[in-house]
């Protein structure tokens, strides 16, 4: 069986004359390999977003509104007298964005501020996030098939507790 890195031996090591930080290479290169991988996962995720149609943006969305109601029925305080067809597109317009930043939370400011205005005059508290975010993750990861659900919804939990962050830090 051939070795997977045979250029991480070719250096002999030897503990009596190596410092402390030279027998780690090949686990650092485990540990960059690793993250190299887990981006490419992330990218492949993100460009299947950027390239789903306005209609398939829409019906997560609404996925996602349905699967809300249906776990946090005490929720649906915040959306009363408002159109979910019309909460739906802001949703998918944020997500859009959210991609479109690639993970430069700074282009996202005015967006977030305005998310953050609307959810304040609504009464959502910092505690409504919590179940906010754990059910969009949970749809954003199982509304798609590009990478196995349990990667995706980690993806999805780094790129939207940034910006839940983001809303929690300007306006609660």
């Amino acid at each position: 069986m051939p070795i997977a890195a045979p250029h991480l031996l070719r250096q002999p090591f030897c503990p009596e004359t190596a410092g402390a930080d030279s027998y780690p290479t090949i686990t650092h290169h485990m540990k960059q390999t690793e993250a190299v991988a887990a981006e490419s996962i992330r990218n492949e995720l993100l460009l299947h977003v950027r390239r789903m149609t306005r209609n398939e943006g829409l019906a997560v969305a609404k996925t996602f509104y349905a699967e809300l109601f249906s776990r946090c029925p005490d929720l649906g305080k915040h959306f009363a007298g408002l159109d979910l067809d019309t909460q739906a597109t802001k949703l998918w317009n944020v997500l859009r964005l959210v991609v479109a930043s690639d993970g430069d939370a700074a282009g996202l400011g005015e967006a977030v501020n305005h998310v953050a205005r609307r959810h304040v005059l609504r009464g959502v508290k910092p505690q409504d996030y919590t179940a906010f975010t754990a059910v969009l993750i949970d749809v954003l990861a199982y509304s798609q098939r590009v990478v196995p659900p349990e990667q995706a919804k980690q993806i999805w939990s780094h790129e939207i507790h940034a910006v839940t962050s983001m809303i929690l830090a300007r306006h609660h």
